[in-house]
C-alpha cells in the first residue's frame, strides 16, 4: 500500500499539522463501560426532573427523563466525534453498538474511495482512515490533526495520546534509560489528554491511564517520581497551545470557536460518571495528575457526585 502512504498528506490542502507528532501506535482495547442501569436495581428514590440537580440518572430520573438523557448522551458523543470504531466478535460480526455501526461501511470501503471522502472532510471517513491498517501512522497522524481541527475531542486526541505514550514505552524498553526524548513523549501524550479534559472529554485520558497503569509501564517508569511540578505546568501550557492552534485554524476556515458552543447538561454528567469509573480502575495514576492546571469548568477532583458513582461502581 505504499502508493497511499502520503496521498492524504500531499493531496489535501486542508491537512493542517499541529507541531506535536509521533511515529508509532498500537491498538488499544475500548475503555470499560459501566452501565448503572444494568448493575443495580432502581431503588426507591424520589425522582427529579432532568433540568434539576441530579447525579445518577438511572436512579433519580423518571423513565422518560432517563430515556431523554440517553438520547442527549448519544448526541453529545456524536458532537465530540466519539463515533466508536467498530469491533467484530469471534464470528466476524460487528457488535451491536449504534455509535459504531454508522461507520461500518467506511471501515470496509475501498481505500481509494475512503481517502477521497476523507479529502472532503467526511468525518466518518477520517475516523475510519485513522484506524485502517493499510495506512501508515505518518499518514494517519495528520488525519487525526484534521479531525481535531474539525472539532473532534474524542477519537483523534485518543489516537495521538496513544501514539505518544506507546512510543515512549517501546523506546524505554529498547534503551532501558529514561531519556529526555521519552519524557517529552509522555508529556506530549498527557497534553493531548489534557486538551480532551478541557473539553469535557475523557477519551484520551482513558487511553493514557490504560497504558501508564499497565504492569509493563508502571513497573519500569514511576511517573510520580519522574515528572515534576514544573513538568506538569509545561503539559498544561502545551494543551493551551494545542487549543490556540486549533482555534487559529478554525478561524481561518470560518468555523466557530469550540468554546462558544453550548455545553449540554449531559456533558457534565457523563464526565463525572466516566471519571468515577476511571478512579475505580486507575486511582493511583489519577492522583499523580493533581498538578495539572485545567481550564475553568472541568476538574479531576472528586466531587460528591463522583464519590457517589464510585461507591456504586465498587458495590
Amino acid at each position: 500500500m505504499k502508493a497511499h502512504d502520503n496521498d492524504y498528506d500531499k493531496s489535501s490542502e486542508k491537512v493542517a499539522k499541529l507541531p506535536i507528532i509521533a511515529q508509532q501506535v498500537i491498538d488499544q482495547n475500548n475503555p470499560k463501560v459501566i452501565n448503572i442501569a444494568t448493575t443495580i436495581e432502581n431503588q426507591s428514590i424520589n425522582k427529579v426532573s432532568y433540568e434539576d440537580d441530579w447525579c445518577v440518572g438511572a436512579l433519580e430520573l423518571s423513565v422518560e427523563d432517563f430515556a431523554f438523557s440517553l438520547s442527549e448522551s448519544k448526541e453529545w458523543r456524536a458532537r465530540r466525534g466519539d463515533f466508536g470504531v467498530p469491533q467484530k466478535d469471534i464470528y466476524g460480526n460487528y457488535f451491536d453498538d449504534d455509535a459504531s455501526l454508522d461507520i461500518v461501511a467506511y471501515m470496509e470501503m475501498d481505500i481509494d474511495r475512503l481517502l477521497e471522502l476523507a479529502y472532503q472532510d467526511d468525518q466518518y471517513a477520517l475516523v475510519a482512515a485513522m484506524n485502517r491498517s493499510e495506512l501508515r501512522k505518518n499518514t494517519q497522524i495528520p488525519i487525526a490533526h484534521r479531525l481535531m481541527i474539525l472539532g473532534n475531542t474524542a477519537l483523534a486526541p485518543q489516537f495521538l495520546t496513544t501514539v505518544e505514550i506507546v512510543t515512549a514505552q517501546l523506546q524505554y524498553q529498547k534503551e532501558r534509560t529514561f531519556t529526555p526524548e521519552i519524557k517529552d513523549k509522555i508529556m506530549t501524550a498527557l497534553a493531548y489528554a489534557t486538551y480532551g479534559i478541557n473539553n469535557y472529554d475523557l477519551s484520551a485520558l482513558t487511553a493514557y491511564l490504560q497504558v501508564v497503569s499497565s504492569a509493563p509501564f508502571k513497573d519500569n517508569l514511576d511517573l510520580g517520581l519522574l515528572l515534576s511540578k514544573e513538568d506538569y505546568q509545561i503539559v498544561s501550557e502545551r494543551a493551551k497551545e494545542i487549543k490556540r492552534q486549533i482555534s487559529e485554524f478554525r478561524e481561518q476556515e470560518n468555523l466557530s470557536y469550540l468554546n462558544e458552543q453550548d455545553l449540554p447538561k449531559i456533558a457534565i454528567h457523563n464526565f463525572q460518571s466516566r471519571l468515577a469509573a476511571l478512579y475505580v480502575e486507575h486511582a493511583t495514576a489519577l492522583a499523580e495528575l493533581e498538578l495539572l492546571t485545567l481550564d475553568d469548568g472541568p476538574s479531576l477532583k472528586k466531587s460528591a457526585c463522583i464519590e457517589r458513582h464510585i461507591k456504586l461502581f465498587e458495590n
